[in-house]
C-alpha cells in the first residue's frame, strides 16, 4: 500500500537512476553490447512502470526493483570497467610487441637481415662463456668474398648488393639451433658453431665455399661468379670473442694469400680446395609448442595497485559505517561485523606490498574474493541491517573486482556465484521476516546507510577509473619515448656511430616530402668510398681497416653540419644527406673532407696515407631515393675510374677537374 510516503521517494529514486543508466548506456557502451543492455533496461522500465501504478505494490518490492536496477548498472560499470582494463593491457602487450620487434631489428644488418656486429660479439662472448662452463667445443668460420672491391667497381654496388643478400641467404638457411649467422663487415660473414669441433666447422665451411662458387649473377643478362675464402678456428681456453675472430681473420687472410677460393683451418689444414660432404642435410624441424594453459590471473603484477586501491577504499569505508553504527544504530552486532572485516581487509593491505611471486599474488585475489563471498558480505547484510544497510549495493564492488582480477571461465563463475550468493542472502532475509531485525534495526536510518553506501562504491568506481586512465596515459608516454629511443638507437651502426642503411631510406624520403611540399629549397647526398681499402684489410688485418672507418666517420663527422645525416652504407662506403645544400655547395664540403682524409693518418699501424673518392648528386623532382643513391654512386666510381682521390658530380666543373 501507498499510505506512506517512502513508496513515493522509492519510485522517484528508481525512475531517475533507471533514466540515467539508460542515457550513461547509450553515451559509453555502444556496439552489441550497448544494445542489448538498452533493451533490459528498456524492460525493467517497463516493469517499474507498471509496478509503480499497482495499487498493491510494497515499498520492499519498490526496493527490490531498485536494487535490481543497481544489478544491472554494476553488471554495466563491470563491463566498462572490464574493457577500459582490457584496452590498457592490450596496449601494454602491443607495446611491448613493439618493443621486442623493435629491439630484434636492431640486432640485425639492415641489407642481409643477418646478426650485426654488435650483436655477433655480444652472442659470441656468451656462447665463450658456456663452452668455458660446459667443457664444450666452439668454432667459428669467417667468409670474405674474393675481389669483391671489383665487383662493386664493374658491375656496380645494387649488383654487390645482391650477391652479399646472396651469399646471406646461403649462410642463413644452413644455421640449426645455437648456431649464429653475422655480417661482420662490408663484405665478411662469420658463422658461430657450438658443440663444433675443427674438422666439423671445415667441412661447414667447405660446403658453404662451394655453395658461393657455383652460385651465378647477372648484370645486364651477362653471368658472373663471386668466390669466397674462408678462415676456421676453434676456441680455446683463454681467447676471448675479438682472439677467436682475429685468428679466424688470419687464416682467412692465408687462403686468399694461397690462391683465394680456398679455405683454412691452420697448420693441420692446410690452404685447399678439400673435399665437401655432400650437403643433404635439412633444416631442423621447429619444436611443437606447448599450449600453455590459461591462468585464472593474467599477469597478476599488473593489478596490483587496482588490489591496492580497492583494499584501501574498502578500508575508508569500513571506518565510515563504524562510524556510522558507533553513533547512529549503536548495534554491537554491526558493529562488531564491521571491526571483523576491518581487521581481515588490513592484514590483506599490509600483506599486499611483501608478496612479490605469482602465488603469492594470487593467494590474496582469492582470499579477499571468496572472504567477501561467503563470510565478510553476508556478516555485514545480516548484522548490518539488511536490505536498509546498503550492503546489496556492495555486489557491484565486488563484481567489479572480480572483473578486473580474475580471467576466462573462472572470472565467469566467480560472477554466477556472486549472483547466487547475494540472491540467497537476501531471499533468507525476506523469507525470515524479523530475523535481520533481531540483530540491528535501521528504521528510518535505513536511508541514510542506503545513500552512504551508494555514494561510497561510486567514489571508488571512479578512483578506479580514473587509476586506470592514469595508468594507460602513462603507458602510452613512456612507451612512447622508449620506443623514439629505440628507434634512434636501432639505425645505428655499431662500429662508427653513423647512421645505417635502415635510416637513410626514411631520410631520403622525408627530405624529398620536404622540397616537394616547398619547405625545403633543395638537398644533395654524398656517397663516399675509400680508395684500395680492400688492400689495407689484406695487409693490416680486419682490426687495422676497422680502425680505419671508425676514424673516418669521426672526421666526417666533425666537418659536416648538425643538420647534415651521416650513413654508413657498406663496409668502407658512407653517404651524406644534406638537407639545404645545392650540388655546388655539396662538392666544396665534399672537397674540404677528401683533403683532410687525405692528409690525415686514419690508423696508427698504416705506412702509407688513405685516400677517398666522392660522388655528388643534388636532387632533382622525380628522382627516388633509389635513383639517388644509383646516381651517386655513378658519379662515385666516375671519380674513381678518373684515378681516385677526388670528387665527382655531374654538371659541375669545379669538381671534374678535380
Amino acid at each position: 500500500m501507498h499510505d506512506d510516503n517512502r513508496g513515493n521517494w522509492f519510485r522517484d529514486f528508481a525512475d531517475r537512476f533507471h533514466r540515467r543508466a539508460m542515457d550513461l548506456t547509450l553515451l559509453l557502451f555502444r556496439g552489441r553490447a550497448g544494445i542489448v543492455f538498452t533493451v533490459i533496461e528498456v524492460l525493467y522500465f517497463c516493469a517499474v512502470f507498471y509496478l509503480m501504478y499497482e495499487q498493491d505494490v510494497t515499498s520492499v518490492q519498490i526496493f527490490l526493483l531498485l536494487l535490481l536496477n543497481i544489478g544491472l548498472v554494476g553488471l554495466f560499470i563491470c563491463l566498462l570497467t572490464r574493457a577500459v582494463f582490457s584496452t590498457l593491457q592490450q596496449e601494454v602487450r602491443l607495446t611491448e610487441a613493439a618493443i621486442e620487434e623493435t629491439i630484434q631489428r636492431s640486432q640485425l644488418d639492415a641489407l642481409t637481415g643477418l646478426y650485426n656486429r654488435a650483436t655477433l660479439f655480444r652472442e659470441l662472448g656468451s656462447r665463450i662463456r658456456y663452452a668455458e662452463e660446459h667443457g664444450t667445443p666452439l668454432s667459428l668460420i669467417l667468409f670474405d668474398l674474393d675481389n669483391f672491391k671489383d665487383v662493386n667497381d664493374a658491375h656496380g654496388h645494387a649488383v654487390g648488393d645482391e650477391c652479399l643478400v646472396a651469399l646471406s641467404e646461403m649462410l642463413r638457411d644452413r644455421v640449426r639451433g645455437q648456431e649464429l649467422a653475422a655480417r661482420y663487415g662490408g663484405e665478411e660473414f662469420v658463422l658461430v658453431l657450438p658443440d663444433t669441433r675443427l674438422e666439423g666447422a671445415v667441412a661447414r665451411a667447405e660446403v658453404s665455399r662451394q655453395r658461393c662458387a657455383e652460385k651465378e649473377f647477372f648484370d645486364g643478362g651477362k653471368p658472373f661468379r663471386v668466390t669466397a675464402s674462408a678462415g676456421v678456428a676453434e676456441w680455446e681456453p683463454g681467447m676471448d670473442a675479438a682472439a677467436l675472430i682475429d685468428l679466424a681473420d688470419q687464416r682467412m687472410y692465408t687462403a686468399k694469400e694461397a690462391g683465394r677460393d680456398l679455405t683454412d683451418a691452420g697448420p693441420e689444414f692446410a690452404a685447399s680446395k678439400m673435399h665437401a660432404p655432400q650437403d643433404d642435410a635439412q633444416p631442423l624441424p621447429r619444436p611443437e609448442i606447448k599450449k600453455r594453459r590459461r591462468s585464472i590471473v593474467e599477469d597478476p603484477g599488473s593489478k596490483q595497485e587496482f588490489f591496492h586501491l580497492l583494499l584501501q577504499q574498502c578500508l575508508y569505508g569500513i571506518a565510515l559505517w563504524l562510524l556510522l553504527t558507533l553513533f547512529l544504530s549503536r548495534s554491537v552486532p554491526a558493529f562488531c561485523a564491521y571491526a571483523a572485516t576491518g581487521i581481515f581487509l588490513f592484514m590483506l593491505y599490509k600483506r599486499l606490498p611483501h608478496s612479490r611471486s605469482f602465488k603469492e599474488v594470487t593467494g590474496l585475489y582469492l582470499l579477499y574474493t571468496y572472504g567477501s563471498l561467503f563470510v565478510m558480505l553476508p556478516a555485514m547484510y545480516f548484522f548490518g541491517g539488511g536490505l536498509g544497510s546498503g550492503v546489496p549495493v556492495l555486489f557491484i564492488l565486488a563484481a567489479s573486482a572480480i572483473t578486473l582480477l580474475f580471467n576466462g571461465p573462472f572470472m565467469v563463475f566467480t560472477l554466477a556465484l556472486l549472483v547466487a550468493l547475494s540472491a540467497t542472502v537476501i531471499a533468507v532475509d525476506l523469507g525470515h521476516e524479523g530475523f535481520v531485525a533481531g540483530f540491528t534495526d535501521l528504521g528510518d536510518l535505513s536511508y541514510f546507510y542506503t545513500l552512504a553506501t551508494v555514494i561510497f562504491v561510486g567514489v571508488t568506481l571512479s578512483r578506479v577509473m580514473h587509476m586506470l586512465y592514469r595508468n594507460y596515459q602513462e603507458n602510452r608516454k613512456l612507451s612512447e619515448e622508449l620506443m623514439k629511443q629505440l628507434e634512434e638507437t636501432s639505425v645505428i651502426d655499431p662500429l662508427t656511430g653513423a647512421y645505417d642503411r635502415r635510416f637513410l631510406l626514411n631520410d631520403l624520403d622525408e627530405s624529398i616530402r620536404l622540397v616537394e611540399s616547398g619547405e625545403l629549397p633543395v638537398f644533395s647526398v654524398l656517397m663516399f668510398d675509400l680508395d684500395h681499402f680492400k688492400q689495407i684489410n689484406d695487409r693490416y688485418g680486419h682490426l687495422t681497416g676497422d680502425e680505419c672507418i671508425r676514424f673516418l666517420a669521426r672526421l666526417v663527422r666533425e666537418n659536416l653540419r648538425k643538420e647534415d645525416a651521416l650513413i654508413r652504407y657498406g663496409g668502407e662506403e658512407f653517404i651524406c644527406v644534406m638537407r639545404g645544400a645545392s650540388d655546388y655547395t655539396a662538392v666544396k664540403r665534399a672537397e674540404e673532407i677528401r683533403a683532410k682524409v687525405a692528409a690525415t693518418r686514419l690508423a696508427a699501424a698504416l705506412r702509407e696515407p688513405v685516400t677517398l673518392s666522392c660522388g655528388v648528386v643534388m636532387y632533382r623532382p622525380g628522382m627516388t631515393p633509389d635513383g639517388l643513391i644509383r646516381e651517386a654512386d655513378t658519379q662515385l666510381y666516375k671519380a674513381k675510374r678518373r684515378g681516385r682521390n677526388r670528387v665527382a658530380c655531374r654538371g659541375s666543373r669545379s669538381a671534374d677537374n678535380n
